[in-house]
């Protein structure tokens, strides 16, 4: 054999040499979390993945026995890019790690309220099993693809409604939705009325519609669905005692301007926030509201466009970090819009853009100046309590209090607080 040869095989088996694999369970491994733990979700939709990473930051590689689920009903994993409840004999090379994706796809249960699941991922070596816990809370729902209501529908409090395609309630046709009752819509989901909404909220029990991703950095997202559309020829509409979120046009109304003054839409007693267009846009409707809390949104809250308005006790804010090309209320061509004992104010010079048709604002706060007004209150900040946390109650220095006029049968604030005899601006009275 010559010296090449020789020298060719010395390094051969220096390089297979056996690589130090161990089973001991005491050789630690840590873990990206402790604990696997996810926000409330609905029963039998999937979850987004959650990572876990696994270290092994010793100078041998680790033999795990076994990676499972130890009950593998709700939850699921992701291991090499394979989906499984269990794999075995993975090797985890030294000063390396290893990528888990999590996922939760909950079983229904027919639960009328949130209820727990668990599980754990263990991590076996020489029959040693290590645990991480896995914890969800679900809600089971009754779901609404591409639905169309009954002509006389009837939504209660108990399971929540999710909604996952559009829901129409046909032309004289009527959706009642009880007090207490949650609808949650998922990504480009839709409310579409051609007949008649009537939300029925109270105080202690309103109705809540929502996006249907409810963790909590996202359950309140804007333009996590589509909105609420009222068609042409849908009238009677109510929505009282309603919170309202994350719509891309939240409410939007398209009519024929008609020769009355009734309105489509009563709203009362509600909160609309975060959407990612506007809040109320109507074109030819008459629209009106009391006690209703409108803010944040990437345009205008309000949009009224011909038709006839009346705004009592409203509070309009769109303070953010946005740049916004429109004002928080725009005005085009409105027949009539009244605005009384109300505050519009936000982060531009002014919250008001009017162009043609009638406008009144009487005993307001506002943002930026009208022609035609009567004891209003003009770039004066508000005061609110904490308006980046959704707290729009006066602070005891407030320019709005005792600045109202009364107005009969509009004796109670959003808070449902009475009024004094003197009533402040905006939707919540002053409490000292």
């Amino acid at each position: 054999m010559g010296i090449f040869q020789v020298i060719l095989a010395i390094v051969l088996v220096s390089c297979k040499k056996e690589e130090d694999v161990s089973v001991d369970p005491n050789i630690p491994l840590s873990f990206s979390q402790s604990t696997i733990t996810y926000d409330t979700l609905f029963s039998g939709r999937p979850s987004a993945y959650v990572y876990l990473w696994v270290f092994n930051r010793n100078a041998t590689t680790v033999l795990l026995e076994e990676i499972k689920l130890d009950v593998a009903t709700h939850f699921d994993m992701v291991l090499k890019g394979m989906e499984q409840t269990s794999a075995k004999n993975i090797l985890l090379p030294a000063h390396d790690s290893l990528l888990i994706l999590i996922r939760a796809d909950v079983q229904a249960q027919n639960q009328f309220i949130p209820y727990a699941v668990a599980d754990a991922l263990q991590f076996i070596r020489s029959g040693q099993a290590m645990s991480i816990p896995i914890h969800a809370v679900a809600r089971d729902a009754i779901e609404l693809k591409q639905y169309t209501c009954s002509c006389a529908e009837n939504w209660i409090s108990g399971k929540p409604y999710l909604i996952t395609g559009t829901c129409i309630v046909p032309a004289s046709c009527t959706l009642q939705v009880a007090a207490g009752t949650e609808v949650y819509f998922h990504a480009q989901a839709s409310l579409l009325v051609e007949g008649t909404l009537l939300v029925e909220g109270t105080f202690s029990q309103p109705v809540i519609m929502h996006s249907d991703r409810l963790e909590d950095n996202a359950k309140r997202e804007a333009g996590s669905w589509s909105g609420i559309r009222f068609g042409t020829g849908s009238e009677g509409n109510r929505i009282a005692w309603a919170e309202i979120s994350g719509g891309t046009n939240t409410i939007e109304l398209q009519q024929a301007d008609d020769a009355d003054t009734l309105a489509e839409l009563f709203i009362e007693n509600a909160t609309l926030f975060n959407a990612s267009e506007k809040l109320i846009q109507a074109s030819g409707a008459d629209v009106q509201a009391r006690n209703l809390l409108a803010y944040s949104a990437v345009e205008a809250l309000c949009y009224a466009n011909n038709g006839s308005w009346y705004l009592d006790f409203c509070t309009l804010s769109n303070i953010n970090a946005l740049i916004r090309n429109e004002a928080s209320l725009l005005i085009r061509d409105t027949d009539e819009f009244t605005m009384r004992n109300s505050i519009v104010y936000g982060g531009r010079n002014t919250e008001i853009e009017i162009n043609g048709g009638s406008s009144n604002f009487i005993n307001c706060l506002l943002k930026g100046q009208v022609t035609n007004q009567s004891n209003c209150l003009f770039d004066r900040d508000p005061q609110w309590v904490a308006y980046y946390e959704g707290n729009f109650r006066l602070r005891p220095a407030s320019p709005a209090i005792n600045k109202g006029i009364p107005i009969v049968g509009q004796s109670r604030d959003l808070g449902d607080q009475l009024r004094d005899a003197i009533p402040d601006m905006g939707a919540y009275e002053y409490l000292p």
